[in-house]
């Protein structure tokens, strides 16, 4: 269900309008009246309680990768656990993670609002003292020791805001996240020019050109001009960390496009899906009863399994 908390004593319509849009930017949001309910674990850092769904496969063995999915602006850990990655689990044998983002406190005039984002710009005071680096880092080591995971096949994947939290991950907890996915998010402007993978970092990006919410050029308008990079500069930046120079560009469906860059030998790979006439909407996921369409031809979960299942 989403959460959005608007802590205001008057409701001027610009307010009203603010939080009807915040609530209804991610696209990925579902009915969950048709999903089992699931309850959550508690993760405890430096004294805050922190949230996260999990999937275990039945017959997990010691030194299975683990993926974390990381939901949009304004969703919930319930949507990532019903996103797909479950039945991929059993079938690539990972441990699939959902952790749930904390809310941020944001000032309008002399109003303040608050919704539930992940931190990917490091700005702990407005998250009340919520770091994510250090909450996912330390909570990807912590499962890592109880289910004997293989530390160098922990993975990341992100929507939206999850998406730039996943690339915030890999500049900031390179030591812990060896790949990352990304749907429809950017990386913040200000990580991109101090990011530091430390190792080469396998990624695969899929964005769609008409995406308003985050474009697919990161040219955002208004008072959020400036703050982001768009996604080819962003992939091209960590080919060219991995020395992956051999770029092949290839039609995958009827509007999507995938490049690839591969370097020699190292099996590191960065890959980026261009989707032409698409929006902010997971590719290939439950539109939670709008009348969005999806004609990218492609399943993003089962790509990003997938690409994870390679490294």
């Amino acid at each position: 269900m989403t959460r959005v908390v608007c802590t205001i004593t008057l409701w001027p319509l610009w307010a009203l309008t603010f939080c009807l849009v915040a609530a209804g930017c991610a696209n990925e949001k579902k009915n969950h009246s048709k999903h089992t309910i699931v309850g959550d674990e508690t993760f405890t850092l430096n004294g805050l309680d922190r949230t996260y769904k999990i999937y275990k496969p039945t017959n997990l063995s010691p030194n299975s990768p683990v993926v974390f999915l990381l939901h949009g602006m304004n969703s919930t850990s319930d949507w990532s656990y019903h996103a797909g990655f479950n039945g991929l689990a059993d079938k690539h044998g990972f441990l699939a993670v959902y952790p749930q983002s904390h809310r941020k406190r944001i000032k309008l005039g002399p109003f303040t609002i608050y919704n539930v984002r992940w931190n990917p710009a490091n700005e702990d005071e407005l998250y009340e003292g919520r770091n994510d680096v250090e909450f996912l880092s330390s909570l990807a080591l912590y499962l890592e020791e109880k289910f004997q995971l293989n530390s160098a096949k922990t993975f990341v994947a992100g929507f939206s805001i999850g998406g730039a939290m996943s690339y915030t991950l890999m500049c900031q907890a390179g030591d812990v996240f060896e790949a990352a996915a990304v749907v429809s998010g950017l990386i913040v402007k200000d990580i991109f020019a101090n990011c530091d993978p430390g190792t080469p970092k396998s990624i695969v990006h899929l964005h769609g050109t008409d995406d308003s919410l985050a474009p697919i050029n990161g040219e955002r308008k208004g008072s959020k001009s400036g703050t982001d990079i768009g996604m080819e500069k962003t992939v091209e930046y960590f080919a060219k960390f991995n020395n992956a120079f051999e770029k092949e560009t290839t039609q995958v469906s009827s509007t999507a496009q995938l490049t690839r860059y591969t370097s020699n030998g190292n099996g590191i790979e960065v890959q980026y899906y261009r989707i032409e006439n698409h929006g902010h909407l997971w590719p290939g996921g439950d539109t939670g009863g709008k009348k969005i369409n999806d004609e990218s031809g492609l399943n993003a979960t089962a790509i990003i399994a997938n690409f994870f299942a390679q490294l």
